[in-house]
């Protein structure tokens, strides 16, 4: 008997949050401009899950063709360049989807333009610094060694 009412309860708690929800969604959906949005988030979802596998089977091939010493290589490449386009970025990325729809309010397109451009001045100019700080402190004969895979042939 506990577990009926246990189960009706689920159901009613179910059914009032499907309830809810449709009632935020539907001034959502009625609005123009979601669509647009709804659509370009869509592609990019898509993008993403059709790369995880896809990133899942190139690992594949290279461990297999490579061994696994030129995957954890790559690996290890892969995620210095990620967190060192952290730093490139310094939050540019976030703070001009607040900026350039505000000047291109206030001032128009020429204001807009001058922030996007003044964004990617920033943005090549400290990719360069870390660049070559992060070419200056990497021992070259680590990249070039017999203990690093990167540069060599496959397994046969």
């Amino acid at each position: 008997e506990i577990y009926l009412v246990m189960i009706k309860c689920m159901k009613w708690c179910f059914l009032s949050m499907v309830k809810m929800i449709k009632e935020r969604l539907k001034g959502t959906l009625e609005d123009e401009n979601f669509s647009v949005v709804f659509k370009g988030s869509l592609i990019v979802f898509l993008a993403k899950v059709t790369a995880v596998p896809i990133g899942l089977l190139i690992s594949l091939i290279i461990a297999k063709n490579y061994g696994a010493g030129v995957l954890g290589d790559l690996t290890l490449i892969t995620s210095f360049l990620t967190i060192s386009g952290l730093f490139v970025t310094v939050g540019l990325n976030m703070s001009l989807l607040y900026l350039i729809p505000e000047q291109f309010e206030k001032f128009g397109f020429p204001a807009a333009r001058s922030v996007f451009l003044n964004a990617v001045k920033i943005v090549m100019l400290t990719g360069f610094l870390i660049s070559c700080f992060s070419w200056f402190n990497v021992s070259s004969a680590f990249l070039f060694s017999s203990e690093s895979n990167i540069l060599l042939v496959p397994h046969t």
